[in-house]
């Protein structure tokens, strides 16, 4: 079902706030306004105070512990691409040597979580077989359990004999492009292991998976998917 107005809060930072603000669930983050959405009509800014209470609410509740994790949200995760086509950092031959100083970077940076992904889904990708999938995000699981054994590591798969074998080896967080609607086993294997999970969305599978993103209010297409 779609929404008919969606809210969208103007996040404010500083430490000193008006009486108005609302903070956004158990963050430092507040906001006093809102951007109000609708379909078929321009984006207006509103008071806070303006939004439907269940919409305050929601926003403000206090949110669980991300992956476990004692420190507030939000969390800073670092992303490490190990397919050759990838568009930030992909390389698939990196000796361990060289992955190593990318992690310890990453890590030195504050990151809370290392998010480790085999297969590229950039535009126009070109998938691969599960077999290689696994070979090439072994090696940096590995690295990360033994050189960093309390930094949570997540997997970045679509498919779930992949996700099965990086959560066998201690990863904690299944991040699937397609919202587990790629693979049908998927949704099994997380919950064998009772992992925490992360959707995104798609509009498509295989090399559709970004073309069926078109239309004046695709952003509002996206909330309702989620939703």
């Amino acid at each position: 079902m779609n929404l008919a107005r969606y809210f969208r809060p103007i996040i404010n930072t500083e430490s000193s706030y008006p009486a108005d603000a609302i903070f956004l669930g158990s963050t430092c983050l507040w906001f006093n306004a809102v951007k109000v959405f609708e379909r078929g009509k321009a984006p207006i800014v509103v008071s806070a105070a303006e939004i439907p209470y269940e919409i305050k609410y929601q926003l403000s509740k206090s949110q669980g512990k991300i992956l476990g994790i004692e420190k507030p949200p939000p969390l800073l995760m670092g992303v490490m691409n190990v397919a050759p086509d990838s568009f930030s950092d992909g390389n698939a031959n990196r000796t361990p040597c060289c992955l190593l100083k990318q992690i310890n970077k990453m890590f030195d940076e504050g990151i809370d979580i290392i998010d480790i992904g085999g297969e590229s889904t950039r535009p126009g990708f070109t998938s691969i077989s599960s077999s290689v999938e696994k070979d090439r995000i072994d090696k940096v699981i590995r690295l990360v359990r033994k050189n960093f054994p309390n930094l949570p590591v997540s997997i970045d798969t679509r498919k779930a004999s992949v996700a099965e074998h990086a959560l066998s080896l201690g990863s904690m967080m299944l991040n699937d492009v397609s919202a587990l609607s790629f693979d049908p086993n998927s949704i099994k294997v997380a919950k064998k292991f009772e992992s925490y999970v992360c959707i995104m969305h798609n509009s498509g599978a295989g090399k559709d998976l970004h073309k069926r993103i078109r239309g004046k209010y695709f952003l509002l297409d996206i909330f309702d998917y989620l939703r």
